[in-house]
């Protein structure tokens, strides 16, 4: 079991890392929207990202509240995959080797940015270095109990947690989340955070299960 929980803590070091590097670069100009591709569909890896991206596809959300903007992103196992391996011709032994790997759990990113997107997230609001430090703290260590995913019922606590620390100026901040696999992995769930920080309460997101179920297969080679 330890071996498992340290092997997925690398994927969601992994994928951040590969996000942060790719920070700026423009996707490839692909289009992929609901209304084009189901379930049996097939799409190249490029193609799959920016579906599954696509907030029409109903698995990234974004909620405003006041000055603040957090979105959620849940990830398909296959997505990870592409995101990690960044080409359109990938082996179907890659994918189903790491999707075997990364099975058991279920992935999504939080992401919380300022409205306006100017400064620093984390100093937003704030005046002193203590309190600045104190965020620093709150992100990286004890964030992760205040995020559940709750689905049929059940709720699951968030088992891995990266936050993506930039060491700059930012309007925004990236977590890494991975929950237990509940019971039907096509359930719909709601990702809930416990927001102490900006003082915006419960926030949540509600992913339906007809649109998990709707996610488009890898074209791989």
């Amino acid at each position: 079991m330890r071996t498992i929980v340290l092997g997925c803590l690398c994927v969601l070091v992994t994928v951040s890392c590969t996000r942060l590097r790719n920070e700026g670069i423009e996707k490839e100009n692909l289009s992929a929207s609901s209304s084009s591709y189901t379930s049996d569909s097939k799409l190249v890896p490029g193609e799959y990202v920016k579906w599954v991206e696509d907030e029409q596809n109903g698995l990234k959300k974004k909620k405003e509240i006041e000055d603040i903007v957090f979105y959620a992103q849940y990830k398909p196992l296959p997505y990870i995959v592409c995101e990690e391996e960044r080409k359109n011709d990938l082996p179907d032994t890659t994918i189903k080797r790491r999707t075997s790997e990364l099975k058991g759990m279920q992935y999504l990113t939080l992401k919380i940015e300022l409205k306006q997107a100017k400064g620093e997230l984390l100093r937003y609001g704030i005046s002193t270095t203590d309190d600045y430090n104190s965020r620093v703290s709150y992100f990286s260590f004890d964030m992760q109990k205040d995020l559940q995913l709750v689905e049929e019922g059940d709720t699951l606590p968030c088992l891995l947690f990266n936050y993506e620390r930039i060491y700059g100026l930012a309007p925004y901040a990236t977590f890494s989340l991975a929950f237990a696999k509940g019971k039907n992995i096509n359930a719909d769930k709601t990702l809930i955070l416990f927001d102490h920080i900006f003082n915006k309460g419960l926030v949540k997101f509600y992913f339906k299960g007809k649109d998990i179920e709707a996610v488009p297969q890898v074209a791989a080679i």
